[in-house]
């Protein structure tokens, strides 16, 4: 296994090279470089990778606008409060989040986690976002992502705080707009309608979308394997100076809403669930209805048959320890895998029943056979770096080939970072 970690470290080639470590740490303790991210991401140059340590980090409206890493280590629970900007990434640019907890409570005009015109790739992976309460002004979304090329999320969450303001819509778990969009094993929840005003007979608010597709450009959003719900409506209220007035409750939020006419959106083995419907407060008001599983304004679904291909990478590992690479699927196919520093511009795929995200330049080796319970580990461990190299992430994929039929499947992909033993 050394052997093929070896292997696997050379042929990404020069692009290993001088890759750097910061760590950050918000209690500055020992080995730490910078007790803040936003400092950390200033210092970084491209190919950094930031390693995140235990701590509340608030810095609202942090910024990245190049090739970096940004990693929660092993095991620690780094949570932002404020919200994380990726902003105009050239195409040749990338970023990775891996493990980080956004749990906004500062006052945003946007969403906690923000994809902003970005012609480079964009990987979130185990990532927990959840918007902030709703100012007057502002959404309370989890994320947006607009005008941006290629943003895939792997096993995250996306979820929001109950709307308190009048003026605005409730809040969505992701709004998407003008963008390449792919979510694997994701959670999404709108956000819940208010309550009704009894006094003026106003029923409650709508639930949010848990996925709002919207805006005048072409957006492709794949979606495998994910739980959309659309948030609860508003309960209805009895009014507080004349208790004989009551406020209906509210309908709930669709899983998916679609509202755009160049919008398409694929989904694979996914749960799309409307919002229930606000309570009635009784004496002759009524509960809000459900909300719809999907509303499409405009654009259009289509749905691929789930492929039950998938691949799990440890998601940290450090020299001189143990990569997991596990791969199920049907037994007796054979699984090659894909290794890479670049993350692939996302292309949907339907012969492959996925989408191609390795980048141009990668490794290939045949992983094995599945055998009959369809499940294949594949262990390797880790060898000592290059001395300059003290971190890295690598973005890996399966593909299956099903020797009968002469058919090929891709899983999601699985990004992972490598460490120097020395952090």
């Amino acid at each position: 296994m050394r052997v093929l970690a070896s292997l696997v470290l050379s042929c990404l080639g020069s692009a290993v090279h001088a890759q750097s470590l910061l760590v950050v740490d918000a209690a500055a303790g020992p080995g730490s470089d910078f007790d803040n991210l936003t400092d950390a991401v200033a210092a970084a140059v491209p190919g950094t990778t930031l390693l995140v340590r235990t701590g509340s980090y608030d810095e609202p409206g942090l910024i990245i606008d190049k090739r970096i890493s940004v990693a929660a280590d092993d095991g620690a629970a780094a949570v932002l409060t404020g919200s994380l900007n990726v902003l105009g990434l050239a195409a040749d640019e990338e970023v990775l989040l891996s493990g980080l907890t956004l749990d906004v409570t500062s006052p945003s005009l946007t969403g906690a986690l923000n994809v902003l015109a970005c012609a480079g790739a964009v990987t979130v992976m185990d990532c927990t976002v959840v918007g902030n309460e709703i100012t007057p002004n502002g959404p309370g979304d989890a994320a947006w992502v607009i005008g941006s090329s290629a943003v895939t999320f792997i096993r995250s969450s996306f979820t929001t705080r109950k709307t308190i303001s009048l003026v605005t819509d409730s809040s969505t778990g992701m709004f998407a707009s003008d963008s390449n969009v792919s979510l694997y094993d994701c959670v999404l929840v709108g956000g819940d309608g208010i309550q009704g005003a009894g006094d003026f007979e106003r029923p409650g608010l709508p639930g949010g979308a848990a996925l709002n597709v919207r805006g005048p450009g072409v957006s492709n959003v794949f979606v495998d394997g994910c739980t959309l719900t659309g948030g609860a409506g508003g309960a209805g209220s009895f009014g507080f100076f004349d208790p004989t007035l009551c406020a209906d409750g509210g309908p709930g939020g669709p899983g998916l809403r679609v509202n755009s006419a160049l919008g398409v959106v694929t989904l694979v083995d996914a749960t799309v669930l409307g919002g229930a419907g606000g309570a009635s407060p009784g004496g002759g008001c009524v509960a809000g209805t459900a909300g719809p599983a999907s509303e499409v304004l405009a654009g259009s679904t289509s749905s691929l048959t789930p492929n039950g291909r998938s691949l799990t990478l440890t998601r940290i590992v450090r020299e001189g320890e143990t990569l997991s690479q596990t791969m199920t699927g049907p037994e007796g196919e054979a699984v090659a895998l894909f290794y890479s520093v670049f993350q692939g511009p996302a292309i949907l795929v339907p012969s492959l029943e996925g989408a191609i995200h390795v980048g141009t330049t990668f490794l290939r080796r045949v992983a094995g056979i599945l055998p009959a319970s369809g499940t294949l580990d594949e262990p390797l461990l880790i060898p000592d770096f290059d001395p300059v190299l003290e971190g890295i992430a690598v973005h890996v994929q399966a593909f299956h080939v099903d020797l009968v039929n002469a058919l090929v499947f891709a899983s999601a992909p699985s990004p992972t970072i490598i460490l120097d033993g020395a952090f």
